[in-house]
């Protein structure tokens, strides 16, 4: 019997768990203008992340606090989708909360 015929032809079934994805906290400061809540759901739901929750407030010296949970399947996404808030005008800073 010669090895090549020992040899049986597979195929890896996908992983099932490709489509989990984890809910990551999120507080967006900005100054608050017209438009900056929408600008940020927009961006998000363009990136196909889902957001699962928001809120947000703003105090009398026109700062803006935006609080929402994405739904993101690895690390890259989650990284991508603040790299890309951050580029929005009038965004001060994007931070990861942990509850």
């Amino acid at each position: 019997m010669h090895e090549t015929e020992r040899l049986i032809d597979v195929e890896w079934v996908g992983n099932k768990s490709v489509d989990k994805r984890y809910q990551v906290d999120l507080e967006v400061t900005g100054y608050d203008r017209n438009g900056l809540v929408n600008e940020i759901l927009n961006l998000i739901s363009s990136l196909k992340v889902p957001i699962t929750r928001v809120n947000g407030h703003a105090d009398e010296t026109k700062q803006a606090k935006v609080s929402l949970s994405i739904m993101v399947p690895n690390k890259h996404e989650l990284h991508r989708a603040v790299d890309r808030i951050k580029q929005l005008k009038d965004i001060y800073s994007v931070e990861r909360i942990f509850k």
